[in-house]
């Protein structure tokens, strides 16, 4: 048995992510997912710091990193056995069901330690919420190192739908998005605004539920969808389980400037606290605070950062509260604005990223002095500028290299300007 070990998951998208995480899960381990496409190193520094001894991955990719424990090849016929009958439970609601790595303020990722009962309680809103039944056919569309990806195979898994994985090719290209979403009668998708962005709602007949998450979204766009599909606006970080809040877009929506994040779901509690942990009144902005099931064991192997982020809940005694370093306000219909971030963290693109670790890789980079990230409004979204100050002329192509070798490529700035001083 498994049970409370973690188990690393590295394998591009493909039936065999599925049946590997339902394998952890039913033998009583937490997974660690590993998108293939991260640098060696930091493949190298999850496996080592989550102190994984089993690894399921692919065929393709077994000479990508070396690995000292035990590898399984998730496509290889000969892993499997003839035994059908399935297993004993091995886990509980307090059992650790998975580990993701995010960016990290240090330089390196953190791994966040999630368990069973965040991941079960999301039931309750797939059912009531999103009203999903066996008839649906929903897309899995995130990256596997994204939480995003668990939201859409237990959303399909938990009631009996089919769940539909296109390529990366097929992700990469509209067109054939649009086309594979037509051929499979897609009817649930969660997608990053920024890529939805790139749809048009009448040539998708099929979809009957869109839902954004990971960045915020305009009322135009809410516009373009609102009378196609039932529409979500989804919010949460990592540290709770996913999701923690939904707003259900109305026909009737139309004033509205800023288009809110929601209530809280299903056994989650959200708090707008100021700057002595007092209630913040509505219309007033404040720190957005969570708590209930959803939430984290906390960071794995960093019981420091766990004590800063996991606080002693003011107003309930014996329970946590994670503070998500988010300002936000309530709104007078009861539902929360999104205003912004309180410390140095951004979302591009859906994925959260800590500027302090990228510009920590930019002053190893030779000659670089001086160095500042910021995220800035493009064509597309936000989108990472890098100013730095070197002594000698970096070319471009010399930072992107740099960095790819240390950094996921969402975390590599589109922009770079080298300034005589700062």
């Amino acid at each position: 048995c498994l049970r409370g070990g973690l188990v690393g998951l590295m394998a591009r998208r493909s039936l065999e992510t599925v049946v590997g995480i339902l394998a952890v899960l039913k033998a009583g381990g937490a997974y660690v997912p590993i998108d293939p496409e991260y640098p060696e190193e930091r493949i190298r520094y999850i496996l080592e710091n989550s102190n994984a001894q089993l690894l399921l991955t692919q065929r393709e990719l077994l000479e990508q990193v070396p690995f000292e424990g035990t590898v399984v090849a998730l496509d290889d016929e000969q892993a499997y056995s003839d035994d059908g009958s399935n297993l004993e439970p091995a886990s509980g609601p307090n059992d650790l069901a998975y580990v993701i790595y995010t960016s990290g303020t240090t330089g390196k990722p953190k791994g966040v330690m999630l368990e069973h009962r965040g991941l079960v309680s999301l039931e309750l809103t797939f059912a009531h919420t999103l009203h999903t039944t066996e008839q649906d056919r929903v897309l899995q569309f995130a990256s596997l190192s994204f939480d995003a990806s668990c939201w859409e195979m237990f959303n399909a898994l938990y009631f009996g739908a089919t769940l539909y994985i296109p390529s990366t090719e097929t992700i990469l290209d509209d067109q054939l998005f649009e086309r594979f979403m037509n051929e499979h009668a897609i009817t649930i998708a969660t997608l990053p605004p920024t890529y939805a962005a790139y749809l048009n709602s009448d040539r998708l007949p099929s979809l009957s539920r869109l839902i954004t998450a990971g960045s915020a979204v305009s009322a135009e766009f809410v516009q373009q969808w609102k009378d196609k599909v039932q529409y979500y606006n989804a919010y949460g970080p990592t540290e709770a389980s996913i999701a923690t809040s939904v707003w259900a877009a109305s026909t009737h929506d139309t004033e509205r400037r800023a288009i809110p994040i929601g209530r809280p779901i299903w056994n989650h509690r959200l708090y707008i606290l100021g700057a002595q942990n007092q209630l913040a009144p509505i219309g007033v902005e404040g720190e957005l605070c969570i708590a209930g099931v959803g939430l984290a064991r906390g960071y794995w192997n960093r019981p420091d950062l766990t004590a800063e982020k996991f606080i002693e809940h003011p107003f309930e005694p014996g329970e946590r509260l994670y503070r998500t370093g988010d300002l936000a306000r309530w709104l007078p219909d009861g539902n929360i604005e999104y205003l912004g971030r309180i410390d140095h963290q951004v979302k591009i693109r859906g994925f959260r990223i800590e500027i302090g670790e990228i510009e920590e890789q930019l002053l190893k980079i030779d000659s670089v002095q001086e160095t500042i990230v910021i995220a800035r409004e493009g064509k597309s979204g936000q989108e990472l500028c890098a100013y730095l100050v070197a002594g000698r002329p970096l070319t471009l192509g010399e930072l992107r290299s740099a960095l790819a070798q240390k950094l996921p490529n969402y975390m590599i700035p589109a922009h770079f300007v080298q300034l005589p001083w700062m």
